[in-house]
């Protein structure tokens, strides 16, 4: 925190958040010399990307194609983490395929598949389930932009950027079973069926998001806690059971233990307002290694209770 005062709503200390990424290059990057017609500046500007970002690519298409490909891979990834953005345009999709900008981003505790957390989002349009909805939305933004550098005819330069787009949602697809099929154990099985049932599941009972991944590794009793209800849960069991061998070692690398809940969040954000910074070091500290359960971190694993509870996250927090 730098100690001055900024004015917002109210004055409050203000701080300084660098944002480190291999180039902060994004769509609105594209759409701002798309909407000058400047279309030397959008050469230069995939010409810049390619080299920036050391692509196999060689013409704007290429370049489209490889943002496409990136950007399935990582709202996938969000998507396992149980991670909502907050606030989608397309001057916060970045053509490197890195979350750079994320503003009134959150981490869900409880699942549901419409959660959203950003005060500004008030009809969900940037909800969980909705993300991958929105990241194809706004790649069809980029394709408008790049238009002219796809083909000399227009016709020809829709119907490229046409089958592209219609295609990102088998990219989608393909790269969330794989995430979710090692969450659950069974990198080889790839049923989307087992994996939505478990989705449902836990929608249907609010079990926290984080920790039923993780103590699905820790074996049935552990699994069957986070629910009130056991018989469904254990049905789901004996499906995964059938369905192989589970790969709990694998499962324990990409199911944390810790991340950023809102509640821990806010304890940081009050404490360091107070100038004590110890909650934001003990934070820090365990989200170094999300992924191990480390000595004296425990309470930083649990959901919120009913009053530590944060509904709205906001631009600048």
């Amino acid at each position: 925190m730098s100690g001055e005062l900024v004015l917002r709503e109210q004055p409050e200390k203000g701080g300084i958040l660098t944002r480190v990424a291999s180039s902060h290059l994004r769509i609105g990057t594209a759409q701002y010399f798309a909407a000058r017609d400047d279309t030397e500046s959008l050469k230069t500007l995939v010409e810049y990307a390619i080299q920036r970002h050391n692509l196999q690519a060689s013409t704007a298409f290429e370049l489209f194609q490889d943002v496409i490909r990136k950007q399935a891979q990582l709202v996938a990834q969000w998507m396992g983490l149980g991670f909502i953005h907050g606030v989608m345009n397309t001057d916060n999709m970045s053509l490197s395929g890195e979350t750079i900008d994320y503003g009134p981003c959150a981490f869900m505790d409880d699942f549901h598949p419409t959660q959203k957390f950003s005060y500004i989002d008030q009809n969900g349009r940037y909800a969980y389930s909705n993300q991958p909805g929105i990241a194809q939305w706004n790649l069809t933004r980029f394709a408008e932009a790049l238009l002219p550098l796809f083909n000399e005819d227009q016709e020809k330069a829709v119907q490229m950027a046409k089958g592209e787009l219609e295609n990102f949602p088998n990219l989608f697809d393909e790269a969330h079973i794989k995430i979710f099929s090692n969450k659950i154990g069974l990198p080889q099985n790839h049923d989307p069926e087992l994996i939505q049932a478990l989705l449902d599941l836990m929608a249907s009972q609010k079990t926290d998001f984080t920790l039923t991944f993780r103590s699905l590794s820790n074996g049935p009793d552990s699994f069957l806690l986070n629910f009130e209800d056991k018989k469904p849960a254990q049905d789901w069991l004996a499906r995964w059971n059938v369905a192989g061998i589970p790969e709990t070692s694998l499962m324990k690398v990409v199911n944390p233990a810790y991340i950023p809940r809102n509640h821990q969040i806010e304890k940081v954000i009050e404490a360091a307002n107070q100038d004590n910074f110890a909650p934001f070091y003990e934070l820090n500290k365990a989200l170094r290694n999300p992924y191990n359960e480390q000595e004296g971190f425990e309470k930083l694993q649990q959901p919120p209770t009913p009053e530590e509870i944060v509904c709205n996250t906001f631009c600048g927090t």
